[in-house]
């Protein structure tokens, strides 16, 4: 048995659950299985908050329209949860938690008996304090991929196999990340850094961060895109929108794009 046979017989095993769905690669393969695993008995639900990119929901309206499940946008206002909004280094654990103690009492509530979410092997060695949340709610929230053993290239394959548009799509991370720990998260602080990262993909491909340090704006790119945004022309661009956002300086990162490298300012245990 392969380990998607072994995936989709595992969440068959679970009878009626909720997929925690934000529209990357990782919650779509899962999305995908859940359906095939148990039709309507599977449910999506995407957080709906002002951490998630307008870009991320459209892309998952569309995938679960592919797919054909049904599809539920969760009203989830994150930044109104004073832990989650002064952004310490537990801020992912306070958000999850938050979150999927909401989609197991709305699973509890319409007869589902479990969440599942999309952590995979590559997750573990990176700074996630958001499993901690998974982990005390371990009694309803399931990570299928760490019980079948697959990783980030398995499950990219398996998603192209299924023609799921979003197969390549580059690992996102939720606004909060741009924003540097303690800086206070606010709905307009989210979307400088949002309508800044739209703003500078009409230059750039690949992976883009644009972190805040308050009145600095940190732009990351990869390495190769970089002379892409050296002209005068295009700096004078860029400096010009960003200060319309509210940025007083505006710099790149000489090391490119880093997964993460907010932490980098964090003591971490």
């Amino acid at each position: 048995m392969d380990k998607f046979d072994e995936l989709i017989n595992i969440l068959r095993g679970y009878g009626k659950l909720v997929i925690a769905f934000s529209g990357g690669v990782d919650s779509s393969l899962l999305t995908q299985a859940a359906y095939l695993a148990l039709g309507n008995n599977a449910v999506a639900i995407t957080a709906d908050s002002p951490l998630l990119q307008d870009s991320e929901k459209q892309d998952a309206v569309k995938v679960a329209g592919m797919i054909g499940i049904k599809h539920i946008l969760m009203n989830s206002d994150d930044v109104g949860v004073p832990e989650i909004a002064a952004n310490d280094k537990y801020r992912c654990y306070y958000c999850k938690k938050f979150r999927f103690t909401n989609m197991c009492s709305w699973a509890r509530a319409n007869g589902f008996r479990y969440v599942i979410e999309g952590s995979n092997l590559d997750d573990r060695g990176d700074y996630r304090p958001g499993m901690k949340a998974v982990e005390e709610l371990s009694d309803m929230v399931k990570s299928p991929y760490l019980e079948v053993g697959m990783g980030k290239r398995e499950i990219r394959a398996l998603a192209k196999k299924f023609a799921l548009p979003v197969w390549n799509k580059p690992s996102q991370a939720c606004l909060a990340s741009r924003l540097s720990y303690g800086l206070k998260l606010t709905p307009e602080r989210l979307d400088q850094v949002e309508q800044a990262e739209k703003f500078l993909h009409k230059y750039v491909e690949g992976q883009l961060r644009v972190r805040h340090h308050g009145d600095l704006a940190r732009i990351e790119v990869m390495p190769d895109e970089m002379p892409k945004l050296m002209s005068k022309k295009l700096r004078s661009e860029i400096y010009k929108e960003l200060s319309e956002l509210g940025f007083t300086f505006v710099t790149f990162d000489i090391n490119g794009y880093k997964m993460g490298s907010q932490n980098a300012g964090i003591s971490i245990e």
